[in-house]
């Protein structure tokens, strides 16, 4: 089980789901009313806000952002595909100093 809470855009709230069931919800990702999944740490001592969320529309891109603390450590990335996507949202969880997942995420401001 991953150490994180997730909401989507349906309402839906779900605590300690497990890689599987999280890549399920990011593959469903596109219609109306199920566009976004976020993902916090459900246990971080370290202050400000730590999530990452991706947004997939239609046959559009996944967008995904992470955010490390504060709006100076906001980071974005497009990916053509959900399995890229359901690897990064895995990684949240764990710290990786900037990477999420083995993705280092432009510097900058999600926007």
């Amino acid at each position: 089980m991953l150490p994180i809470t997730v909401n989507t855009e349906s309402g839906e709230v779900r605590s300690g789901i497990g890689a599987e069931e999280l890549g399920r919800l990011i593959g469903r990702l596109g219609a109306d009313g199920d566009r976004f999944v976020v993902a916090e740490r459900t246990a971080d001592e370290s202050g400000g806000d730590h999530y990452l969320q991706t947004w997939h529309e239609g046959a559009g891109p996944y967008e995904v952002e992470y955010r490390e603390g504060s709006a100076e450590r906001h980071f974005g990335v497009r990916m053509a595909s959900a399995g890229r996507g359901r690897g990064r949202l895995r990684g949240v969880g764990a710290r990786h100093g900037g990477l999420v997942g083995g993705l280092r995420l432009g510097a900058g401001r999600a926007g």
